[in-house]
Parts: C-alpha cells; sequence; structure tokens
C-alpha cells in the first residue's frame, strides 16, 4: 500500500510540474509577443530603445496576481531579439515604409507559438489603436 502511494505522489508531482511549465510556455509566448509590440511602437514614433528596455524591465520585476515573476525576466535571449525587433522596424520606418505592430506581433505570435509547441493557444488579438496609444504615454 505504501509503494501505490508514493507511485501516486510521483504520478502528481509529475503532473503539477508539466503543467507549471506549460503554463510558464504560455505566458512567455503573450509577454515576448506584447514587448515586441511596444519595441515596434517605439521605434515607429522614433523613441529611443532605452526607453522600451526600462518600460519592459520594469515591468518584468513586477509579480503577476498569482505572486510569480514574469519568466522573461529570466532569459537574456528575449532581450536581444527585443532589440532586433527594434531595430529592424527602426530602419524599415526609416526608409518610409509603413508598418502594421498588431501584423509585426502577430507574426511573432505565431513563431513563439510554434518554437515553444503551445499551438492549442488561440490566435493573436490586435491591440489597435488605443492600446498604441496607451504604450506611448508610457514610453513618453
Amino acid at each position: 500500500m505504501k509503494m501505490i502511494n508514493k507511485i501516486l505522489i510521483i504520478i502528481t508531482l509529475l503532473s503539477l510540474s508539466i503543467n507549471t511549465q506549460a503554463l510558464m510556455e504560455r505566458t512567455l509566448v503573450t509577454t515576448a509577443t506584447y514587448e515586441s509590440y511596444v519595441a515596434c511602437v517605439a521605434a515607429k514614433e522614433d523613441i529611443a530603445f532605452d526607453n522600451v528596455y526600462l518600460l519592459m524591465h520594469n515591468n518584468r520585476n513586477k509579480v503577476n496576481s498569482e505572486g510569480d515573476q514574469i519568466p522573461l525576466s529570466f532569459n537574456p535571449r528575449f532581450d536581444t531579439e527585443l532589440l532586433q525587433h527594434y531595430h529592424l522596424i527602426y530602419e524599415l520606418t526609416k526608409d518610409e515604409r509603413m508598418v502594421d505592430c498588431d501584423m509585426f506581433a502577430s507574426i511573432i505570435y505565431d513563431s513563439l507559438k510554434e518554437e515553444f509547441d503551445v499551438c492549442d493557444m488561440g490566435e493573436y488579438s490586435p491591440m489597435g489603436k488605443k492600446y498604441e496609444d496607451v504604450v506611448l504615454s508610457l514610453l513618453k
């Protein structure tokens, strides 16, 4: 009987671990997408990347409603990619090309969903002009 209880406990712990990992991956995909959107908006408006980075860094260090830290704060890869996204959009707008930040964020979202194998997440939900105005007010 003790052996069965131990096996059940191990199975339960493994299940919780897998669910936690899946939740972190979904949070990471969502957060990285929104950060890329913010970088896009900033680059279009010629706002320095330092402002974007500080805003993202401060938000990452806050805790969400469950008391967990946003997982991107532990992964420097996303800071590098965020800077690359910023420079890409900046160069495109410098050449006077039109850039749709919602379309850009949608591409990031879809690629991260595929990378982290969380394809069961819903479709990207466009943020629109209202969110862009909020982002600009935070960055200025």
